[in-house]
């Protein structure tokens, strides 16, 4: 704990000091050295908040957790990873994911906390965020990470019993 409060401080040290990018997260401007050429971290972050608040990050992440937007549950995890595991899923578009049950889970971040869950329904509030987070995302490539599902262009589907009526 105490390293990780320690690596929190420097971090805000490197913010506060307007440290360059390419000193404090060199794989990403190494990935990208045309983009973030001259950028500072504290020049990142602030790009980050941005983007959260044009999301309403905060509202949506309010709704996704509410018992009313849960996704209905169709198939056992466990029924869902066994049929990811012996190859019986398919690899869809996010813009077809709707009404199918998910083989994977959909971790946005923020929060860092499975939204979708194998064997639940993908759709509603899921679909739009993860659809309009990947979209939005072209604009910050340092949030640009595979979290499954949401900055992704696929997502894989279970076969057994895929569609479904929301």
């Amino acid at each position: 704990m105490a390293q990780l409060v320690a690596m929190l401080g420097q971090f805000e040290q490197h913010i506060e000091s307007d440290t360059p990018l390419a000193d404090v997260l060199p794989t990403i401007y190494n990935k990208y050295p045309v983009r973030y050429r001259d950028y500072t971290l504290r020049e990142l972050c602030q790009e980050m908040h941005d983007l959260y608040v044009s999301f309403d990050v905060k509202s949506l992440q309010k709704e996704m957790f509410r018992k009313r937007s849960f996704p209905r549950v169709v198939m056992n995890p466990q029924d869902a990873n066994r049929e990811f595991i012996r190859g019986n899923v398919e690899l869809v578009r996010l813009s077809e994911a709707e009404g199918r049950v998910a083989a994977e889970g959909a971790l946005p971040y923020p929060p860092g906390v499975l939204c979708v869950v194998p064997g639940e329904i993908w759709g509603g509030r899921y679909c739009a965020i993860s659809s309009r987070w990947r979209r939005e995302s072209i604009c910050c490539r340092a949030s640009h990470r595979s979290c499954r599902g949401f900055t992704a262009r696929r997502i894989r589907m279970a076969l057994s019993g895929c569609m479904a009526t929301c």
